[in-house]
């Protein structure tokens, strides 16, 4: 689920809009100040989610979030927040220490695990779908996680 969160100032008070996307079912939830103004999964977006607009309102202000299917792309989007407007920049989102990393921590050690007993045993990782791969997996699992946290 995709999650855009934008912080601003407008009429000397700070508000905060938080957008749930729920890319592979369509689900759209929109918070404003914490409440929810849009809380909606269409059977529709779960089959061709072209992105959508929810307009509302702060005060006097007219806001509106815009979701739009990212040209050339299979499952990207472009999330924007406009304020009479004018374009407002999302926070980016930091990762939660802990959850992907541990992971791929995990998978490493089972796999190099797997990779030792192989040697030990004297019978080739993969061996029966006749290939070798066990002189490079040791490798493949240190170089792979960290090429895809970059």
């Amino acid at each position: 689920m995709a999650t855009r969160t934008w912080r601003f100032d407008l009429d000397g008070q700070t508000h905060t809009v938080e957008l749930e996307h729920g890319v592979l079912t369509g689900k759209r939830i929109l918070r404003v100040d914490g409440q929810v103004l849009v809380q909606s999964y269409r059977l529709l977006h779960l089959l061709t989610d072209f992105g959508s607009r929810h307009p509302f309102r702060i005060g006097e202000h007219q806001c509106l979030v815009r979701i739009r299917l990212r040209a050339f792309s299979l499952l990207g989007y472009q999330y924007a927040l406009t304020v009479d407007g004018r374009p407002i920049p999302w926070l980016p989102v930091r990762p939660q220490p802990g959850g992907c990393l541990v992971a791929w921590l995990v998978l490493v050690v089972l796999v190099n695990i797997g990779t030792i007993i192989s040697y030990l045993v004297g019978l080739p990782l993969g061996g029966a779908l006749g290939m070798e791969v066990a002189p490079w997996m040791g490798l493949a699992t240190i170089c792979f996680p960290v090429v895809s946290l970059i």
